[in-house]
């Protein structure tokens, strides 16, 4: 939005991150900095877990430095959907519907996330539609690429 005050620059580490991102590259400066400027960096240490399956979530994440495991537990154990790094975003479905998360995450390294909290999001909606429309397309990307990805592992080609 043109007639918005420019905001100073007050998380550079995740700013920088964000100019960088395959998604949010593309985000004018001055919402990358929006942004930035809400989001909270949490750091991990390896086996730490992040969230399991069944919690109720209140933010999804960018792994911003280190490597995440996203798991279901069963009778033998863990069993590994996914292996994420940097740039990887996840458990942003909590953000979408709110209902208890799908799977586990835990850290397999040190890692950095980025928190993109659920009071963020809805903040984000109410003062800046422009970003949080962004943020949900790139949500949906993500959705439907991982809906493709499940279906070709059960059915094979469409």
């Amino acid at each position: 939005m043109a007639d918005m005050v420019k905001e100073d620059n007050k998380n550079p580490d995740v700013a920088e991150f964000f100019s960088q991102h395959l998604y949010f590259s593309r985000f004018p400066e001055g919402d990358r900095i929006y942004m930035a400027n809400r989001c909270n960096v949490k750091k991990l240490s390896k086996d730490e877990v992040i969230f399991r399956d069944n919690e109720i979530g209140k933010c999804g994440y960018i792994v911003m430095d280190g490597a995440v495991k996203i798991y279901k537990e069963g009778f033998l154990g863990e069993e590994q959907i996914a292996q994420l790094g940097k740039g990887d975003i996840f458990g942003e479905m909590v953000l979408l519907d709110a209902l208890p998360r799908s799977a586990s995450a835990k850290a397999i390294s040190d890692a950095k996330l980025i928190e993109l909290t659920d009071d963020m999001y809805t903040d984000l909606k109410a003062k800046r539609p422009d970003i949080a429309v962004k943020v949900m397309d790139i949500f949906l990307k993500l959705l439907t690429t991982r809906l493709r990805t499940t279906t070709l592992r059960l059915f094979g080609q469409f």
